[in-house]
């Protein structure tokens, strides 16, 4: 009864996690995860080619990694033979798709922040776009704001993403998603679409 009962309580205590990805002046991503109040942390932090990866429980740091651009060439070197054939990276894309579309469902709190400046080698072009992003609701409602720049060819992100998920909900989403595609295996089968005619 008490394992039970520690099993239902792991899986409702909340995650909380921020996530910042920006290339205004260099590639820069930021993703911090904290669980259960802040017992467990976790922290990826990507500037270029310089990773930081930490993990701490109870505030004790029980893991740290720190990679610089010249470990790169030894990981390309290991994983050169290990790429995956472009049909099975297509279906995993597809299905990490459509996992992350049923978890961001899920999330109790979530709040969005971010910026984009877009301009094309045409000024014509770069007017159409800004036409059409100002329609959508995200840029509408101020959540992203959006700045054409007419000038030449530029691509700026600043995104900003916070939010709360509880692992319960999180893992009904991926049960539903992957029972859906067990259901369309099942109908692909041609015994089975010879039994429905």
């Amino acid at each position: 009864m008490v394992f039970w009962a520690f099993l239902l309580a792991i899986t409702v205590l909340p995650v909380k996690f921020k996530l910042a990805l920006s290339n205004s002046n260099r590639l820069c991503l930021a993703i911090h995860v904290s669980y259960a109040w802040g017992m467990a942390r976790y922290n990826y932090s990507r500037e270029i080619e310089n990773t930081s990866i930490t993990a701490s429980l109870l505030g004790a740091r029980v893991y740290s990694r720190v990679r610089g651009t010249a470990d790169r060439g030894k990981k390309d070197k290991g994983t050169a033979e290990g790429q995956k054939s472009p049909s099975r990276s297509k279906k995993y894309f597809r299905f990490m798709l459509r996992v992350g579309k049923g978890v961001y469902g899920t999330l109790a709190a979530k709040s969005f922040q971010g910026k984009l400046r877009i301009g094309f080698g045409d000024p014509a072009y770069t007017g159409m776009l800004c036409g059409m992003l100002c329609c959508m609701p995200a840029f509408a409602d101020g959540s992203v704001e959006f700045q054409p720049d007419f000038a030449g060819e530029t691509l700026e992100v600043d995104l900003h993403f916070e939010g709360v998920l509880i692992p319960a909900a999180a893992a009904a989403a991926v049960l539903k998603v992957l029972a859906g595609i067990a259901k369309e295996r099942l109908l692909c089968r041609p015994y089975f679409k010879h039994s429905l005619l």
